[in-house]
């Protein structure tokens, strides 16, 4: 199992001259750890199928269907000892991102860094969204 990270240009991170020093920036683990937290949305600390297949669309993975993916995501739960019942645990989120080999999922640093900026958008939007739904809003609507 292999997914292949496609960073949309827009999201590529632009090196300039005026940039924070490093030490500044997010660590790798705590880039996966934030894009762990954005991904499960229970907040169980495992992340299900369907939690999984946000971080891997984000990773590029277009073309399956939800059968294809359950199958997919329990092999690769089951590759990696891991309960596809259960879920994906961060250290075993972070062990994939950083397994270069093909039953890995690697990212660098600037794939994780676009990853939890596209995430992050994403969220707010969902958020923006969920608040101009509210009750009152609604009730307004149907008044005009």
């Amino acid at each position: 199992t292999q997914l292949q990270v496609q960073i949309p240009s827009h999201l590529r991170k632009k090196k300039q001259s005026g940039d924070k020093p490093a030490s500044a920036e997010p660590t790798r683990r705590d880039l996966l750890h934030a894009i762990f937290r954005l991904c499960d949305a229970d907040a169980d600390g495992l992340l299900c199928a369907e939690e999984m297949r946000v971080f891997a669309q984000q990773t590029g993975l277009e073309g399956m269907d939800d059968k294809q993916w359950k199958d997919e995501f329990a092999l690769l739960c089951s590759d990696n000892g891991a309960d596809p019942s259960q879920g994906i645990s961060v250290q075993l989120l972070e062990k994939l991102v950083n397994d270069r080999s093909d039953g890995g999922c690697y990212c660098d640093d600037d794939e994780l860094k676009a990853i939890r900026a596209a995430m992050e958008l994403e969220a707010k939007e969902a958020a923006r969204l969920a608040s101009t739904r509210t009750p009152e809003r609604a009730a307004l609507v149907l008044q005009v």
